[in-house]
């Protein structure tokens, strides 16, 4: 009996998906927040917005590249690519996100 590495259900596409629909939400969240705090804070924030942006718009390309290396493993029959550099890209994104969002809160509560 022969085993192959490779399986046909399309997994490394709807992981790729799933990380396109993830990149797209954090930047959705990180413009609204340039948006909001670029009236609120000034340069700086929108800054923040903007470092959100482009965290995740390099998250959505390493995915890209993970999703290649994985392809091209897969289809060669060799052992998985490895790499998390996406996940740390957008774990950064969130994070930068977490924060704008409450210094949106901070500020908005603090105009009462």
């Amino acid at each position: 009996m022969v085993l192959t590495v490779y399986d046909a259900g399309l997994q490394a596409e709807r992981t790729l998906l799933a990380w396109h629909r993830t990149c797209l939400a954090v930047a959705v969240g990180s413009a609204i927040g340039a948006r909001l705090l670029a009236s609120h804070a000034g340069i700086p924030g929108f800054a923040l917005g903007l470092m959100g942006l482009a965290l995740a718009g390099a998250a959505w390309f390493g995915a890209h590249r993970r999703y290649g290396r994985a392809h091209r493993s897969l289809m060669a029959a060799d052992r998985l690519a490895h790499g998390a550099g996406a996940l740390a890209l957008l774990s950064a994104a969130s994070l930068l996100l977490a924060c704008t969002a409450g210094g949106v809160v901070a500020m908005l509560g603090a105009q009462r």
